[in-house]
């Protein structure tokens, strides 16, 4: 016999389940009540059909709930939705429906799928975890700054536009590393070697610290000089300006193009209108009157100026907008004695008059900071042994 609630095989003598405790009924012990109940289970229950039954007697079997029994004469014992075994014989009971009792899991079986859930939960929390340490890898290539209101292209050219590497974690570090430095800067020294060799006249300097923001500069640094090789204004123009002008901009900064200067003054109106867009910008004292390259013009007395302060000011906001890597000239292809530091990024022109101009960005461990150094009435010969030891003194300082 079975349970009726369970379905644990009884002793034919028990009165409660040996597993669930629950009473079971036999034909034994069962009360009047109980037998009485149980005929009423079966008219209401689920009818199986005698598949073999020829004689037309309505002896089909009846049963309900999820587990239930008919006992006959023979002692067939019917649970869930099927047949067990008979008492007597442990046959199973033919010539009926037979259809297997509900699978119930075994503990292994939850075992197993527990196993098994906690495998996928697994997999799927490694590649989400993968997945953010690539993003957060390659999104730390990116170096987040406060730039102006425009926005430039992080690259680097060398040459005809050959980008090379930035080494913006090498500048970073060392920004990092200068942070809380000097708040002062020895002019005395520049000034020096400056009287040393030419006229005090001759030579304006310009340092800006890029860890304190601030300029030191020479008596003159505030007085216009020639500005040879200058192209960082227009750059600027460039990008304050409504039309597109960014492709044209690179070009010029990479590869010191006069042709790419020359169209950005006629895009924007002319020498009026670039002097007036870097008048708002807050250079006042940097004015365009010819084109680059037209040495006519510069005889005839038309000149393109600026001071060592305010081109050291420009060149902050290049810095800023990380577009100084495009300042690609090899000041010692030029004669220039450069100090020990990490990189030396630069613009020069010459000119009329014998000028001549550097416009650098410098980085090293120690910190970063810009230098300009203009020059006039000195020549090649005797400007490259100044800017020789001007950089290596300012290199010193900034150690």
């Amino acid at each position: 016999m079975y349970c009726k609630h369970c379905g644990v095989r009884q002793d034919i003598d028990g009165k409660f389940c040996v597993d669930c405790g629950k009473p079971i009924y036999n034909s034994q012990n069962g009360s009047e009540e109980d037998r009485r109940q149980q005929d009423v289970n079966n008219q209401n229950g689920m009818k199986y059909q005698n598949q073999d039954d020829d004689d037309g007697d309505d002896d089909d079997l009846y049963f309900q709930g999820e587990i239930e029994y008919h006992d006959d004469e023979e002692h067939h014992i019917y649970y869930g939705k099927g047949f067990t075994d008979t008492l007597i014989d442990g046959t199973l009971t033919d010539g009926y429906k037979k259809i297997s009792p509900k699978n119930q899991k075994e503990p292994e079986d939850r075992k197993k799928s527990i196993i098994l859930i906690a495998s996928v939960l697994s997999v799927l929390l490694l590649v989400v975890v993968s997945i953010t340490i690539i993003n957060t890898q390659l999104l730390g290539r990116d170096v987040t700054r406060n730039t102006p209101s425009y926005n430039g292209e992080d690259e680097l050219y060398s040459g005809e536009g050959e980008k090379v590497d930035s080494n913006e974690n090498l500048d970073d570090k060392g920004e990092q590393e200068g942070a809380g430095r000097r708040t002062q800067f020895n002019m005395i020294a520049i000034d020096d070697i400056i009287s040393s060799r030419t006229i005090a006249g001759n030579v304006s300097v310009a340092v800006l610290d890029l860890n304190s923001r601030e300029v030191f500069m020479t008596a003159n640094g505030e007085i216009p000089f020639i500005a040879s090789g200058f192209y960082i204004p227009l750059y600027l123009v460039a990008l304050e300006h409504q039309l597109d002008l960014q492709d044209v901009a690179n070009t010029m900064m990479s590869q010191m193009n006069n042709h790419s200067a020359n169209e950005i003054i006629r895009t924007v109106g002319g020498f009026s209108q670039v002097n007036g867009i870097l008048n708002t910008l807050g250079f006042g004292q940097t004015t365009f009157a010819r084109e680059f390259g037209d040495i006519d013009a510069s005889a005839r007395g038309f000149e393109n100026y600026t001071t060592a302060k305010e081109a050291a000011r420009m060149i902050e906001q290049i810095y800023d907008a990380r577009q100084y890597f495009r300042m690609s000239v090899n000041l010692s292809q030029e004669g220039i004695t450069l100090p020990n530091v990490a990189n030396i990024y630069a613009h020069s022109g010459r000119g009329i008059g014998q000028t001549y101009n550097i416009f650098t960005v410098i980085h090293e461990v120690s910190g970063n900071y810009i230098v300009v150094i203009m020059t006039d009435n000195i020549g090649m010969a005797g400007v490259t042994p100044i800017i020789s030891e001007i950089l290596h003194a300012i290199q010193l300082q900034m150690e």
